[in-house]
Formats: C-alpha cells, structure tokens, sequence
C-alpha cells in the first residue's frame, strides 16, 4: 500500500512539473504593492510562429519574512487592475535590436493584458515593462522562457530533403547558364562568319566591275571590229579571248573565296 502511495505521489509531482513548464509564466513585484506576471501567450514558443506576450497585473499581498519576488510567486492572480492599456507597453529586446508593443486588455480577464508579436529568431528574450500603474512609475525587465527553434517539433524532418532541392536547383540554374554562354558564344560566331561573307561579296562585285569595266570592254571593241571585217578565224580566236576572261574572273572570285576561309 505505501508502495503505491509513493507511486502516486510521485505522478502527482511530474504532473506538476510538466504543468509547470508548459505554463512557465514569470513572475516578479513592483514596490510590494503589485504583482507582475509575463510570458508568451502560446507555450511551447518557436521561432517563426505568430504569438503574442500576455501581461497580469494584480495587486500584491505583502509578506514580511520573504522578498518581494519569492512573495509574489507564492500568490495567485486575482482581482486584476484593470485600465491600464494607455499607461504600460511593453518594450521586447533580442539581443541587440528592440521592439515597443502597445498593450490591449483581455476584456475576459480583468487585468490581464497582452500583445501580438512573432519571434522570428530562437533564443532569449528580454521583456522590459515601461510606463506606470496607478500613479507608481513602472520599467521592469523580465525575461520569459526561451523561445525554441521550430525543428525540435516538425514531423517529419525537412531539413536534408530541403536542402537536397535547394541544390538541385542551384545546380540545374548554374546549368542553364553554362548553355546560355555557349549559345551566346555561337551566335557571335555567327555574326562574324557574315561579316566576312559581306566582305567576300563585296570584293567579288568589285572584281567583277574592274574586269568589266576593262577587259570586257576592250574584248567587245575587238569583236565588233572582227565583226565588221568578216575573218572567222579571228571570230574564233577572239571568243576564245572572251572564254579565256571569263575564266580568269572565275579565278578570281575563286581565289578571294579561298583566302577568306
């Protein structure tokens, strides 16, 4: 029977602990006249979720033998002040970059207050509470629980396959890239073979011109004049001067073409 007894006790403590940090509000005093409770509104808080800081204010039962704090952490909240959300707001620090939030009042809970914030890194957080209440000038620092990094609760894990994506995207981007250059590459290659085919046409034209305007020429002169004079033999001597030109030119355009390559 004692046996179970202490089995009992035991459970009733671990029930205890595990309400106690899944609620792990802090709490702390002002002159022993009030008492201060802080915390996050939803416990477990993780980086990266929407949460809020909740704030109790209620007025402190003085307790000679003990300090202020251990005095305040031995009592309940109750009878809650209420009108203070233009009076108090709450000034939230990670380490070296602050935030000053307004307080609004929980219209459920007579003074209780709170404000909406997500703490976007994990770590520890300082909570520094400005203003007065009732007349008593107010700035406390509190610190509420850790806030935990948001892997310790995912399900299932993300993380190595998320980085596998990442670099397979990374890889396909730099991939694309390496194609764009040879592509841009080929079209400069491009471009510049039709430069020199401009080229080549244009020194054909020009040879072309300069053998008409000179050869030819002369070659028309000399076939009108056998023309008129009736000789055969020099008709045949004089196209075959023509055939002779006109494969010259051929030589011509083929040995532009050649020096081009």
């Amino acid at each position: 029977m004692y046996r179970y007894l202490a089995i009992s006790a035991l459970a009733a403590l671990a029930l205890i602990a595990i309400s106690q940090d899944a609620y792990a509000h802090t709490i702390d005093s002002i002159d022993n006249k009030y008492r201060i409770e802080i915390g996050w509104m939803n416990e477990p808080v993780v980086s990266g979720e929407g949460n809020g800081i909740e704030l109790f204010i209620s007025p402190l039962t003085p307790c000679p033998d003990l300090d202020a704090i251990t005095c305040a952490s031995q009592q309940e909240f109750h009878d809650g002040i209420t009108g203070l959300e233009k009076d108090i707001q709450i000034q939230l620090l990670y380490k070296t970059e602050k935030i000053t939030l307004v307080m609004r009042a929980d219209h459920n809970i007579p003074g209780a207050y709170y404000t909406f914030v997500t703490p976007a890194k994990s770590g520890f957080y300082q909570a520094n509470l400005l203003g007065s209440i009732q007349g008593t000038p107010v700035s406390l620092s509190m610190h509420p629980p850790k806030v935990g990094d948001p892997s310790f609760i995912k399900f299932p894990e993300e993380a190595e396959h998320g980085a596998s994506d990442h670099d397979t995207i990374t890889n396909q981007i730099a991939d694309l890239n390496n194609r764009l250059d040879m592509l841009q590459g080929e079209v400069t290659a491009l471009q510049a073979d039709l430069e020199s085919v401009d080229d080549i046409i244009f020194e054909i034209g020009s040879s072309v011109d300069a053998v008409r305007d000179g050869d030819l020429a002369t070659l028309q002169d000399e076939l009108e004049a056998i023309r008129d004079s009736g000789d055969d033999q020099g008709s045949a001597i004089a196209y075959t001067a023509i055939a002779i030109s006109l494969g010259s030119i051929g030589v011509a355009v083929a040995a532009i073409v050649s020096r081009r390559r």
